[in-house]
């Protein structure tokens, strides 16, 4: 895709990669492989999620 697209227009590239971990987005991002500029990992949308993820009860 950056070699056919996005490598000849002057842009910034955001992945949206849920469940990825840091080291999975570091290699998404690593210059050596023009892939990524950022990602967005949604980590933090899970931040207190019990037994049963986002739905469990939570008073």
């Amino acid at each position: 895709m950056n070699r056919e697209v996005l490598s000849r227009y002057p842009v910034m590239t955001v992945g949206e990669m849920p469940g990825a971990t840091v080291e999975e987005a570091k290699l998404y991002t690593g210059s050596q492989r023009n892939e990524l500029q950022m990602v967005f990992h949604f980590e933090h949308v899970n931040v207190g999620d019990g037994k049963f993820g986002k739905w469990t009860p939570n008073p």
